[in-house]
């Protein structure tokens, strides 16, 4: 801020004589011997006075109207960058047009990722990257069965783990993980479930 004082003058609030300055951070001031009565005189001035939308909000006022006149029916979204119409937006009266800059579609995705980020950081203490650098280990495919469909209602792999100690053991489709759930991680159940399968059928005669 530069101050020079240039010549003598009465206020125009009290008419106080004083030394005008040129001030250029605020030039209202240029008539007021101090900053107090330049508010009191701005006060009475503006008294009663309407006053109508500035900066933002004017903004703002004017998109409602264009979208209430029909002459915008839609804006890109800045996530996939497509133009949409607004009945593929959120409602937001405090961002462009009254609509989110995100459409629904990838709003939703970004509240999933980040439900799963936060999921699994939580339960099992790892981060996407973790996620994907085990599947990629795998193969993109299941540790037990070997199939390349998760078939599960998230579509992707389920993360198996050791319920004793917690510790990560590899990521299954859903008929292997519920399976492992159904013999409760029990190895001498499994072996029972194999020897089982591998005797074949019995001679059993059927009661008539």
């Amino acid at each position: 801020m530069i101050i020079k004082a240039v010549k003598k003058i009465k206020c125009a609030e009290c008419g106080k004589e004083h030394r005008q300055r040129i001030d250029h951070a605020n030039r209202s001031e240029l008539n007021f011997c101090t900053k107090k009565c330049a508010n009191i005189y701005n006060a009475k001035v503006n008294k009663g006075r309407p006053r109508g939308p500035r900066g933002k909000n004017k903004r703002v006022i004017e998109d409602l109207e264009l979208v209430e006149s029909g002459k915008i029916k839609g804006k890109v979204c800045k996530k996939c960058g497509e133009f949409k119409t607004f009945d593929q937006y959120h409602k937001s009266p405090t961002e462009r047009f009254g609509y989110r800059s995100m459409c629904k579609i990838c709003r939703n995705s970004e509240n999933r990722k980040h439900d799963r980020r936060y999921n699994l950081n939580s339960k099992y203490k790892m981060t996407i990257d973790d996620y994907d650098k085990i599947l990629e280990k795998q193969i993109f495919s299941c540790a037990i069965c070997g199939g390349k469909e998760p078939k599960s209602n998230y579509g992707r792999f389920l993360i198996d783990h050791d319920h004793k100690n917690g510790k990560i053991r590899g990521l299954l489709c859903q008929p292997c993980n519920t399976g492992l759930g159904q013999f409760e991680d029990n190895i001498q159940k499994l072996n029972n479930a194999i020897n089982y399968l591998n005797k074949g059928e019995i001679d059993c005669p059927l009661e008539k």
